[in-house]
């Protein structure tokens, strides 16, 4: 029964995580979709970079320029074409922080209307995060089991991102080489509508069925209730 109880629980963490990664990372922040108002988005900035373990600024100027530059080498941070699907698989994580360390300055432009602050570094830090994490979980748990289940959801993290990361480098150049998973997307809140995405990033949803994306029917949501409103201008244009 306690084993049962871990795996939900890290399911839930994961999921949680995937969540604010599609809403608040993914369609707020690197692509306009969505303003949140002031005291959501304050507590979203605090709490999106623990849970999620990503500097807001680093990933979401990556994640920009990824869009400019689909499977161009150097430019592209994690295109299968360039650095092989099974190491995009596993190792996106690592392969962020060698982009972010070669393009400091690209990505403090694209993303410079992002603030960052070294409490934002230090909160996405992979280690500073899961040990928040872990120590919040052992208050109900014990101690073993809450660092197991936020170390299954880091793996799982990565396992998604990886993914979603691998919907794009096939045949082709360019956009033409990105296409929709059914599987992922159900993973990950929607995020394996990659082709859809692509053709037009700053929309809210990618799909107008929730099945195919439930990340995008939570923002419709937020819309609704006032929580978030929809943002009209993108962030992220064309190829330049």
């Amino acid at each position: 029964m306690r084993l049962v109880l871990d795996v939900v629980l890290a399911v839930t963490l994961l999921e949680a995580s995937v969540l604010l990664y599609s809403v608040y990372l993914h369609r707020s922040l690197a692509h306009g979709a969505l303003r949140f108002r002031p005291g959501v988005n304050a507590v979203l900035r605090f709490v999106a970079p623990v849970v999620t373990n990503a500097v807001l600024r680093n990933w979401c100027g990556a994640h920009r320029l990824h869009h400019r530059h689909v499977d161009e080498p150097a430019l592209d941070p994690h295109s299968p074409r360039v650095y092989g699907r099974l190491r995009v698989l596993l190792l996106t994580p690592r392969l962020l922080r060698q982009f972010r360390r070669r393009t400091t300055p690209r990505i403090d432009l694209i993303a410079g209307d992002i603030p960052a602050t070294w409490l934002d570094r230090a909160l996405g830090h992979v280690l500073v995060g899961s040990v928040i994490q872990a120590w919040i979980l052992q208050i109900f748990l014990p101690v073993l089991d809450s660092v197991g289940i936020v170390a299954a959801t880091v793996v799982g993290r990565v396992l998604i991102a990886g993914s979603v990361n691998n919907l794009h480098g096939g045949r082709g150049n360019g956009p033409s080489t990105i296409r929709n998973s059914r599987l992922v997307a159900a993973m990950a809140w929607g995020e394996g509508q990659h082709a859809h995405h692509h053709v037009a990033p700053s929309e809210l949803a990618y799909t107008v069925l929730w099945s195919e994306d439930p990340g995008g029917a939570i923002c419709r949501v937020l819309v609704r209730s006032g929580i978030a409103s929809k943002e009209s201008t993108p962030l992220v244009a064309s190829k330049s």
